[in-house]
């Protein structure tokens, strides 16, 4: 019984993470094509000018903004689709090191995001759906933590 309890705990903390790892993908995906999806928040909201005055008064400078948001877009879905095979192959058998790889990469690709968020004011759709996202992905990283120390296979105490 335990070990099938142990089974769907990790089935469910898949899950959990390829949908929130499955969202990075995505919201890279629209970052890359929709650069000003990203854009337009963010400043009106830290600077109070709109992006499209912006990106007129300074052509050059909304040239150069745009392709480093569409560098984020790429970076947001290498990361996603890296998570994506670690979720499921490695972390799925329940190796060690992709639990640990997961939760430094979630940091980083949800913390950092969530911080800058924050400090710019800039909170609309996406945002709440990083801050939604968040404490799924380290709920579904709790739960599997023993697999961080004991690995596939290894037992950890208990009948």
């Amino acid at each position: 019984m335990g070990a099938l309890v142990k089974t769907r705990t990790r089935e469910l903390a898949t899950l959990v993470l390829a949908v929130c790892d499955g969202g990075v993908l995505i919201y890279g995906l629209v970052i890359l094509l929709r650069p000003e999806a990203m854009l337009a928040l963010g400043l009106e909201s830290h600077t109070g000018h709109s992006w499209a005055a912006f990106a007129s008064e300074n052509p050059d400078r909304g040239e150069y903004f745009s392709l480093v948001a569409r560098m984020l877009g790429a970076y947001n879905m290498a990361v996603g689709i890296l998570a994506l095979g670690v979720i499921f192959g490695p972390f799925r058998r329940g190796d060690a090191w992709a639990w640990w790889t997961l939760a430094l990469a979630n940091g980083l690709a949800f913390g950092v995001p969530v911080a800058a968020d924050l400090y710019v004011g800039s909170i609309g759709f996406f945002e709440v759906i990083e801050l939604g996202m968040a404490p799924l992905v380290v709920l579904a990283l709790a739960v599997t933590a023993r697999q961080a120390v004991s690995g596939p296979g290894v037992s950890v105490g208990g009948p």
